[in-house]
């Protein structure tokens, strides 16, 4: 005998109500996902249906999907728009979208605030000093402290201002104690000096410190006194074909420690300032007694 499946879901549905009322006082309502689950869906039972009456089974269509965003190189095409920017431009991208509130290395927790550079963007003569001191770490600025004072009287020596020049650090984060930079946060930061030569592309680079020298020259086997006698040059890690010319010389904060003696101190002004003049002759600048 056949039987009709839809006379079989109408009995078993008859049944679970059946149960359901009889039950009703004591057991509150838990029959009822039962019941629900004996009803098939409106889809299961036209399939169902078909398959008894030897038709095909109605395909049931996907649910459709937006259309996939085309796919676009943003960075190439940021790359592309750069391009065409000023350094000036270029500069203000980097400090305010790259470096940001910049968290890439523990001198985040300790800082009051980054120290990205100043001058002109489109300065011949960049000058790159270590870290930020204290009173750089509360302005905000590079070498505005004693240091900076001398750095500022070595340039007025050769005639020159701080507006004349682009001023930088290899790290924009203040070490605690003014300690040396640590290898973990010199490669965190030094992308970011990468960039700003790259930004202002200068005729040539003053690095102030065996630190910088070191990290600019990508030397670390020299001294401070072979580095300022060799004949040195800065290569982008990016671009090795841009190359610079780079004059190593004394940090500012060390020539403030030969105060003391002043032969000392006076012997190390000369050997600045005949660094700083050579430096000027290669970038072209016009510097009093280059």
């Amino acid at each position: 005998m056949k039987v009709d499946p839809s006379r079989d879901d109408l009995a078993a549905l008859a049944r679970a109500l059946g149960e359901h009322l009889a039950h009703r006082a004591g057991q509150g309502t838990r029959y009822l996902p039962r019941v629900a689950a004996l009803v098939p869906p409106p889809a299961a039972r036209a399939d169902r249906g078909a398959r008894s009456s030897g038709a095909p089974p109605t395909p049931v269509p996907a649910p459709a999907q937006p259309p996939a965003a085309p796919r676009t190189d943003t960075r190439e095409a940021l790359r592309q728009q750069a391009a065409t920017w000023s350094p000036a431009m270029k500069l203000e991208y980097l400090r305010r979208r790259s470096v940001g509130d910049c968290q890439r290395c523990a001198l985040a927790r300790s800082r009051h605030n980054i120290v990205f550079g100043v001058g002109d963007p489109k300065a011949r003569i960049l000058f790159v000093g270590e870290g930020p001191g204290a009173e750089e770490d509360r302005r905000g600025e590079p070498f505005v402290g004693r240091a900076g004072k001398l750095l500022d009287h070595w340039l007025s020596t050769l005639g020159l201002a701080r507006g004349d020049v682009y001023i930088a650090n290899v790290l924009k984060c203040r070490p605690p104690g003014n300690r040396d930079p640590r290898p973990a946060e010199v490669d965190a930061c030094s992308p970011f000096l990468h960039a700003q030569v790259r930004a202002i592309q200068p005729g040539v680079i003053v690095a102030l410190g065996r630190h910088a020298g070191m990290l600019l020259a990508r030397r670390d086997d020299l001294s401070l006194a072979r580095m300022r006698g060799g004949n040195l040059s800065y290569r982008d890690p990016k671009h090795p074909d841009v190359v610079v010319p780079l004059i190593v010389t004394y940090h500012p904060a060390f020539v403030l420690r030969k105060e003391a003696d002043p032969k000392d101190h006076a012997h190390f002004m000369e050997l600045v300032l005949a660094d700083l003049r050579r430096a000027c002759r290669l970038a072209g600048v016009d510097c009093a007694g280059a």
